[in-house]
């Protein structure tokens, strides 16, 4: 054995004459084998590594030894990769960071490193190869205890990326990732009539930013409110009630001014303007329109929609109202509601004339068709609740006070 330097030494080989080198974190003791023999074993109570052994006779001829036998493999011998068990296709939701610990993906014994080129489509360091521009970057970051973290991505799309571990002697492995970053679908659970709802995403997503539109035909999207909801930890959001109509609305169409009443009523038309009620088609929904008088052009228009909970209400059967679509026939008429089966208005009610043939059929929506050409709707108001008045022949049929709180939506 030579000193080399304070901190290495040396093992001389006999078999060629030269220095096998200790390295300088390396560790040299020697072990008594005992009497000689033709075989000996012993153990090294030491963690798996890189051990050297050298036998030396020293009671005989000093002149007998044993070359170098190799136990384990030694820096120059081990050219096994680190193992890599990570799947290459990585999904995840947009807006988010997906974090995986490598050390439990990554079998090698030696010191290892690792870093990650985070897109294989661009050059990042302008060296004409687009897949070596290894180091954190937009995407993906590795920490210093190995957790790698994908994301956050503001847009869907596929991004492309190479893993890279190398161990201590050179020997390395890459690992191509393809990532997937995907929408979650939102889907609103419940909604009240004054606005308020609350949804969920098809899975438990944290922090993901939902924006509620609205869509009416034939408009394009609209947003409800600019600002986005976002969801917990359970994937759920919620929105408040952003539009309810506490106030009454004054609107100026044409160089004309009227009202909007708290409940959806139009009222105060000025006399050059007047209002009619077209009703609903299997294309179209019941409208409320304000026109000029002179030439009959279009003011304003309005539709409705009930909220689900919202109940018709035969006045007749039920006196004590309350909230509701609140029904009243007139003379031989009569109200017969609709079973759940009904082809055309399920739970919705039909007015009958005295021979029972239905007139006028109103649909649980609030929407109301009508079955006979003679008759005709017209518009008006009862406690600023909206009121269409059904008639005949210049008779009165029949009522319909939508007795609901509606809110507004442009």
């Amino acid at each position: 054995m030579q000193l080399i330097s304070q901190n290495s030494v040396s093992i001389q080989n006999h078999r060629s004459n030269n220095p096998i080198a200790i390295p300088s974190d390396g560790y040299y003791i020697s072990k008594s084998l005992g009497s000689k023999s033709d075989s000996y074993s012993f153990t090294i109570d030491y963690p798996n590594g890189y051990y050297y052994a050298r036998l030396h006779n020293l009671s005989d001829t000093p002149k007998d030894r044993a070359g170098i036998v190799l136990l384990s493999p030694n820096e120059a011998s081990d050219r096994t990769p680190p193992v890599v068990a990570l799947d290459e296709a990585q999904r995840i939701p947009v807006y988010t960071t997906k974090t995986i610990d490598l050390k439990d993906v990554i079998t090698e014994l030696s010191n290892y490193s690792i870093s990650i080129d985070s897109d294989i489509s661009t050059d990042g360091d302008g060296d004409g190869i687009a897949d070596n521009d290894f180091g954190n970057g937009d995407g993906a970051s590795i920490s210093s205890d190995f957790n790698l973290t994908l994301g956050a991505f503001d847009a869907p799309g596929t991004r492309e990326m190479l893993l890279r571990v190398v161990d201590a002697y050179g020997s390395e492995t890459k690992i191509p990732l393809s990532v997937e970053i995907y929408t979650p679908i939102p889907h609103i659970t419940h909604a009240t009539f004054e606005g308020a709802l609350t949804g969920a995403l098809d899975e438990a997503v944290e922090g993901e930013p939902v924006h509620i539109f609205r869509f009416r035909s034939p408009e394009q999207p609209v947003f409800v409110s600019p600002d986005a909801s976002m969801t917990d930890v359970e994937g759920v959001f919620t929105r408040t009630a952003q539009s309810t109509s506490p106030e009454t609305i004054t609107l100026t169409a044409s160089g004309q001014t009227f009202t909007l009443s708290p409940y959806g009523a139009i009222q105060n038309l000025p006399a050059e303007l007047t209002s009619s009620v077209i009703p609903a088609t299997a294309s179209k929904p019941m409208t409320f329109q304000v026109v000029r008088r002179s030439d009959s052009s279009l003011v304003y228009e309005q539709t409705l929609t009930l909220p689900e909970s919202a109940k018709i209400i035969d006045t007749s059967q039920n006196p004590d109202t309350g909230s509701g679509l609140l029904v009243t026939t007139a003379g031989q008429y009569r109200s017969i509601f609709a079973e759940l089966s009904d082809p055309n208005i399920p739970n919705g009610m039909y007015i009958t004339d005295d021979s029972s043939n239905p007139i006028l059929a109103l649909a649980k929506d609030g929407n109301i068709y009508t079955l006979d050409d003679e008759v005709t709707l017209s518009l008006a108001s009862e406690d600023d609740y909206i009121k269409i008045i059904a008639t005949k022949d210049g008779q009165e049929i029949a009522t319909f006070v939508y007795k609901i709180d509606f809110y507004y939506t442009k």
